[in-house]
């Protein structure tokens, strides 16, 4: 026999130490006659005595095998129970979504040059229109984009794709709580804040054993350590984390925790930022023009007139002065400029009326 104190037994589920155990065992005993129960009994008395016999040692044995216990260190066990009396846990967990970089200047930020191509496709569709550099500086002003609604919808899309890829046992459901952007990015950018609903004691039972990866260790080392400029709020011991995860009240106190964890599960497993990028269409940025000036311009029957009947113009001249001439190469030139001019103009006048 061995004496219980070489076994700790650590409670998730409103028990403490060997009172778990305890519970379980008569949870198991009420339901049993006969020598089932003089058998039960029997491991409760060993418990009482603070031994381990033959009878408590293969009910810690049947707990461990069935995922109601887990050893997490040599002779250590946390009961992660869901028998009768005991129950699941279900509980909403806040913390950050890992990968995610953030939009400001990271590949995640939204990609103008595709919508001032589109632009540009649509001018060119009743003529030759080539902008000049300053063209999408000027253009701007007149397309004014909600990126904050951009944003957080993108950010929607990206907190189900880091789901997807979180194979983690105890995870019922994970979504956006709120996107987080600071008022300036010079030591920090965009972050999303999650909610996790999760099945605790299995969930709790998965940060374990990522805890106790190969390479935990030195990426809580690399992440937490201080050093010149940066004061770490959190231990860089991976064995500190692991007290914390077995702690009763960890989850209320320590929710950052949850994402650096998960953050390196995902780093394990390949799913970097640019693996996230290629699993998320960013939203179509058309959508997010919160102004019509633009489209009701460059749809116009005026505006529509004027580069007909400019290319009909230029078109006449390039053939009497020949399409290699010198005139006629500036005469190219000149009519990409009015055109560009009379665009601003018009839409300059439509954003004065709207």
């Amino acid at each position: 026999m061995k004496n219980l104190d070489t076994i700790t037994i650590n409670s998730t589920s409103g028990y403490s130490n060997e009172d778990a155990v305890r519970q379980y065992l008569q949870d198991h005993k009420a339901g049993c006659h006969g020598d089932d129960r003089d058998y039960y009994s029997n491991a409760i008395a060993q418990l009482d005595h603070g031994v381990v016999g033959d009878e408590l040692q293969l009910e810690i044995d049947d707990i461990v095998s069935n995922g109601g216990l887990v050893e997490v260190d040599n002779g250590t066990f946390a009961l992660f129970a869901t028998q009768k009396g005991i129950g699941t846990m279900k509980k909403t967990i806040k913390t950050w979504c890992p990968v995610f970089p953030g939009f400001y200047n990271t590949i995640f930020e939204m990609n103008d040059n595709d919508m001032y191509e589109d632009i540009a496709e649509r001018l060119n569709e009743h003529g030759s229109f080539t902008p000049s550099t300053m063209f999408n500086g000027k253009l701007y002003d007149y397309l004014p984009l909600d990126i904050a609604k951009w944003e957080y919808d993108y950010a929607k899309d990206i907190v189900d794709a880091v789901h997807n890829e979180l194979d983690i046992a105890g995870i019922v459901d994970m979504r956006m709580e709120k996107l987080y952007s600071p008022k300036e990015y010079n030591f920090s950018n965009d972050s999303i804040d999650i909610e996790l609903d999760v099945d605790i004691n299995v969930f709790r039972e998965s940060l374990l054993k990522i805890c106790r990866m190969d390479g935990f260790d030195d990426y809580i080392k690399g992440k937490y350590t201080s050093c010149s400029g940066f004061i770490s709020s959190y231990s860089n011991d991976a064995e500190d984390w692991i007290k914390l995860v077995l702690d009763d009240a960890w989850i209320d106190d320590n929710e950052h925790i949850v994402g650096s964890i998960l953050q390196y599960y995902l780093d394990d497993a390949g799913f970097d930022e640019w693996g996230l990028y290629d699993s998320v269409e960013a939203p179509y940025w058309s959508e997010y023009v919160t102004s019509d000036v633009v489209w009701d311009v460059i749809e116009s029957s005026e505006w529509i007139s004027f580069m007909r009947g400019a290319e009909k113009e230029l078109e006449r001249y390039i053939a009497i002065m020949g399409e290699n001439s010198d005139a006629s190469r500036k005469a190219i030139a000149g009519s990409q400029s009015a055109k560009e001019k009379v665009l601003f103009e018009m839409l300059e006048k439509a954003k004065e009326n709207e």
